[in-house]
């Protein structure tokens, strides 16, 4: 009786042998494709790996027998888009929104069972494809010369990055990818450097089913000390505004900031003014100087308006005392005549420099989305100054200031998002001939909630990177 058992153990243990060996990866069983919850399974009539397509139905099975009638009464899309339903010759349900499913958008079906409970199902439709956002963000100053550059998409395979991505200036480097995340590692970043990353429309995920529309560029600035992410190791010297404006009646006042890393108990500063031949010449020195974006210190301090073609009109030095911190002014010891100038201060190793116009012709504008309005006055006598001719330099309108020194003038606009800025400029002619400008300053559309430039200083938290894209309610 045991020989018996032994010998039927040893049948079994080869016969299962054989069926390992056979294939040794077969599942114990044979589950379905389908995911039903609550006797129900859902799946879209089209997709792709963007998504669920637009134009898409969708097909409901159930494990119990249903009628169509039971089913319309239990079923519905939690946003309460509207559908028709049908029964298939397979015994399927189909369901069609009676409108093209949004873009970017989860959609969920819920169907209540007759037991009472919900079977949910979530559907996320095909979405763009687009960068997110960069590390370092837009417009970063004092970024670590050891910085990685990372890419953030909206899709996580990404193919091709190594073609579509341009720094200038060219670094050489290597690329990596984490999931939604592409990082190009440098092998060296120069500090102090402007540095302008385009990542190329035709950039393809999803096996090619998408594509990047149009380019994406960004913009960052390196710390000048490649020790350091903050100030330079020396210290800074900045004017408060690069647009200043005086009578001809008024000794220019000069509001200033300096700070000296090494921490002297006093300096000593040097202004110097420079006067401009022509208006043409102050108006090239200007977009020159804005070539330089505004927001990049280093690139800032390095694009200098050369003097050697302007003629120095004072030059004059002036001691401070830097034990408490207060605003600073350099003030000029005399007026000076009508005219287009350059304001430089120096200190050391620093340099400032701003543009300073002389004039007794006083203006006010405000502006909406269609119409720029002005009103011009005379310091000198104090009364409003009639038949001046205002020119926009953008768009070479003009207008003429009736007998309130009033003028209207079409707004041109403008487009940008701040990383380019440019000034508005009007040139303004009086009837005996003098000449001045009107600087409106940085104005840009784009559908933007405000149309002046500015900095947001509470901003503290730039972007937020989530471990998924999906969460459930109870996480």
């Amino acid at each position: 009786m045991l020989k018996k058992a032994i010998a039927c153990l040893l049948i079994l243990v080869m016969g299962v042998s054989v069926m390992w060996f056979a294939n040794p990866l077969a599942p114990a069983f044979v589950a379905s494709a389908e995911a039903f919850q609550s006797g129900f399974s859902v799946d879209p009539e089209k997709e792709d790996g963007t998504g669920v397509l637009l134009d898409s139905g969708f097909y409901v099975k159930s494990q119990n027998k249903l009628s169509l009638e039971v089913l319309k009464a239990s079923l519905c899309f939690r946003d309460g888009t509207p559908f028709t339903l049908s029964v298939l010759k397979d015994g399927r349900f189909y369901v069609k929104p009676s409108q093209n499913l949004k873009q970017n958008q989860v959609y969920f079906i819920d169907i209540k069972t007759q037991d009472g409970r919900l079977a949910s199902f979530a559907f996320q439709t095909k979405r763009d494809f687009v960068v997110l956002g960069s590390l370092p963000d837009k417009m970063s100053t004092g970024v670590p010369v050891d910085t990685g550059i990372e890419l953030y998409f909206s899709y996580s395979d990404v193919q091709g990055l190594e073609k579509s991505f341009e720094i200038s200036p060219k670094v050489e480097g290597r690329f990596e990818y984490h999931g939604y995340a592409a990082v190009f590692i440098p092998k060296k970043l120069v500090a102090g450097t402007l540095y302008t990353v385009t990542v190329k429309k035709g950039l393809t995920a999803a096996k090619g089913a998408v594509s990047l529309k149009e380019d994406y560029t960004f913009a960052f600035e390196t710390s000048p000390d490649p020790k350091s992410t903050a100030s330079p190791s020396y210290g800074s010297l900045y004017l408060n505004s690069t647009w200043m404006e005086f009578g001809t009646g008024e000794k220019p006042v000069i509001p200033f900031d300096i700070y000296l890393s090494h921490n002297p108990s006093s300096v000593d500063v040097t202004m110097t003014v420079y006067q401009f031949k022509t208006l043409d010449d102050f108006l090239k020195a200007i977009r020159q100087k804005e070539k330089a974006p505004l927001w990049a210190p280093c690139a800032q301090s390095k694009n200098q308006i050369d003097t050697s073609g302007l003629t120095k009109v004072s030059e004059f030095k002036q001691g401070f005392n830097l034990q408490q911190w207060q605003q600073r002014y350099m003030m000029a010891p005399e007026a000076l005549k009508d005219g287009f100038y350059l304001v430089e201060l120096s200190s050391d190793k620093l340099t400032a420099q701003a543009f300073m116009q002389v004039s007794d012709v006083s203006s006010y504008s405000v502006s909406d989305k269609t119409n720029t309005l002005f009103w011009l006055n005379d310091l000198k006598t104090g009364t409003t100054i009639k038949d001046a001719s205002i020119l926009d330099l953008n768009s070479n309108q003009s207008a003429t200031t009736d007998a309130s020194g009033l003028a209207k003038l079409a707004r041109t606009p403008k487009t940008g998002h701040g990383e380019n800025m440019t000034q508005d400029f009007f040139k303004v002619t009086t009837a005996d001939g003098k000449v001045s400008l009107i600087n409106t300053g940085y104005s840009y559309d784009d559908n933007l909630p405000y149309t002046r430039y500015s900095f947001n200083e509470g901003a503290y938290w730039r972007y937020m990177q989530t471990d998924r894209t999906l969460y459930k309610p109870s996480d």
